[in-house]
């Protein structure tokens, strides 16, 4: 946390940093600033898709106290002046305006000194904070979580007394598309490679793409939510880069609406974005769900959205769903429209989806042979709790810890091989044509394509031996409870 105070003579700064690689160290409202406690308020607006076992981060005036976190780093002058008998009109006044050395510690005792002063920018002071202290790119926040950035000098920043700033230090995310990648660096900027007509080159829009929250990526393009909620697109302008074009492919027709964006959701060659008002915003190629017009008036208090290649669904707020693009990829959802209510949850293949419904029965639509067919199964399919996909093929978990597949048998559709070790699965990942279950004890159960990984019979000792670690520490734990 950075706290910034001048008193003509004296500047006040305190810096807590997560140090940790691949840690996010959580930001928010500095309290109980009269005996010097501060509280770290995780906030979920500014989730960055980090971890979300943050604790309490308490910091004294001089004294750096560790709650949840291994290492803090603070900043301040020992010369520390007394608040008392400033009004709130001067306490408001205060600005950092002269030269002043600063303490940098660790933890550790490891120390440095920094001077600053109030033309230095924001950006300048977050980027000798991370060098002096040797940690990667961070985000400096207000106490209220707003992020602090830009070049504008310290002195004209608005701080107020004894305001709490964080230094946020986030691990790197990268998201990656059909032929490129994209990370998300631990300020809120992009790195981008690859193909770059693909989404390899981000050069274009580069010095928007700060403070990103979060990238989505079809086929030939990315979309970034940044934290003001507003969107970023780059890649090849045919499937929803161009965002300032009129014709169907590019955004620049939806612009003006993409403000206060909460989610996006692509097909192969087109994005869809939910809104914080729950409507919808959509752009890209037509035939892949690029133009949401026709099921406009009914994209109202959607909740959330998925995607085939070539369609979307949206689950409502009353649990019905409204589809749209291309109908061989489950555009069209007619056929079972009446059978489409208390909708929990969808799953998508490449072109079909598969819905469960409150009573845990399941509803599937789209072309057949990739799972858009479940009546071979469908007494089966009761008291469904989640359900995967490959690319042609669906796989259920039962409440009862069983599996029901169906949909292309060669990409994972048929389980009958494997139907046996079937037992108490927990959770279900999926490749692009194959399965892999981790039951109850911690073993690994596998089907499909085995190209695709259905096949881990090469591993099976070292996956034993996993689960068999795992027991006998259960068993030693179980024995020293009962002693």
């Amino acid at each position: 946390m950075v706290t910034a105070i001048d008193n003509s003579d004296l500047v006040m700064m305190v810096v807590v940093v997560q140090v940790d690689a691949g840690s996010v160290l959580g930001h928010g409202h500095c309290l109980g600033h009269g005996d010097g406690d501060c509280a770290a308020d995780d906030q979920d607006a500014h989730d960055d898709g980090g971890s979300d076992d943050e604790g309490d981060v308490h910091v004294d005036v001089g004294n750096t106290v560790e709650a949840g976190y291994d290492k803090c780093v603070k900043l301040w002058d020992s010369r520390s002046p007394s608040k008392e008998g400033l009004d709130e009109k001067a306490k408001a006044a205060i600005s950092v305006s002269h030269d002043h050395p600063v303490e940098v510690s660790l933890m550790s005792g490891r120390t440095v000194s920094l001077q600053t002063h109030g033309d230095e920018t924001l950006e300048s002071l977050r980027e000798r904070a991370q060098r002096a202290l040797g940690v990667c790119k961070g985000r400096l926040f207000n106490s209220t979580g707003s992020v602090l950035d830009g070049g504008g000098p310290l002195k004209k920043s608005r701080l107020k007394y004894e305001e709490t700033l964080t230094l946020q230090i986030r691990r790197v995310d990268i998201c990656g598309g059909k032929q490129a990648f994209s990370a998300i660096l631990g300020d809120g900027s992009v790195v981008t490679w690859g193909c770059a007509d693909y989404g390899g080159d981000s050069s274009a829009v580069r010095d928007h793409l700060k403070n990103v929250r979060n990238i989505q990526t079809n086929h030939l393009a990315c979309a970034a939510i940044l934290e003001n909620c507003s969107v970023v697109t780059w890649g090849q302008g045919a499937n929803g880069v161009d965002s300032s074009a009129v014709r169907a492919g590019d955004s620049s027709a939806v612009q003006d609406q993409l403000r206060n964006v909460q989610q996006i959701q692509a097909t192969c060659g087109a994005f869809a974005a939910i809104l914080g008002d729950g409507s919808v915003v959509t752009w890209g190629n037509v035939g892949f769900g690029g133009d949401s017009s026709a099921v406009r008036d009914q994209l109202k208090n959607v909740q959330q959205i998925q995607a085939t290649a070539g369609a979307f669904a949206a689950i409502l707020a009353d649990g019905s769903v409204v589809t749209w693009g291309d109908a061989g990829f489950g555009g069209d959802s007619s056929a079972v429209q009446d059978q489409l209510k208390n909708v929990h949850q969808i799953q998508a293949s490449q072109m079909a989806f598969a819905a469960i419904l409150g009573d845990g029965s399941v509803v599937t639509w789209g072309n057949v042979g990739f799972g858009g067919d479940s009546s071979a199964v469908r007494d089966q399919l009761k008291n469904a709790q989640q359900i995967q996909a490959t690319d042609e093929a669906f796989a259920a978990i039962l409440a009862d810890g069983s599996v029901v597949t169906w949909g292309a048998a060669k990409h994972g559709g048929d389980s009958r091989l494997v139907r046996g070790q079937l037992n108490n699965v927990q959770q279900i990942q999926a490749t692009a044509g194959a399965f892999a279950a981790i039951l109850e004890d911690g073993s690994v159960v596998t089907w499909g394509n085995a190209k695709h990984g259905g096949d881990s019979v090469h591993v099976r000792d070292e996956l034993r031996s996993g689960f068999e670690q795992r027991n006998l520490v259960i068993l030693v734990l179980e024995e020293q409870i009962i002693r």
